[in-house]
């Protein structure tokens, strides 16, 4: 006869793994902001490649600020008001 408590143990990992594969997979995240440098942008693009690489999801948020965001709506304002002069 075997040893019953190991028999549990062997019983209880099965289970725990059997559920972490359940889960899913891990989702990565990265923030950007609208005036990111060239530089730091092919970083983030480079991260994510290897994220996806390995399987894992990616979120990518893009963060405004109050005042990016209204140089951005300011812009675009002016911009627009030449293009139709």
């Amino acid at each position: 006869m075997g040893d019953f408590g190991k028999y549990r143990y062997d019983l209880q990992q099965k289970a725990k793994d059997a559920k972490e594969e359940a889960e899913g997979r891990d989702v990565e995240g990265d923030r950007v902001s609208p005036k990111i440098d060239d530089h730091d942008i092919d970083t983030k693009i480079r991260s994510a490649a290897k994220f996806l690489d390995e399987g894992d999801k990616l979120k990518v948020t893009v963060r405004f600020a109050a005042a990016s965001s209204r140089t951005l709506t300011a812009a675009a304002c002016s911009s627009s008001r030449s293009a139709t002069s």
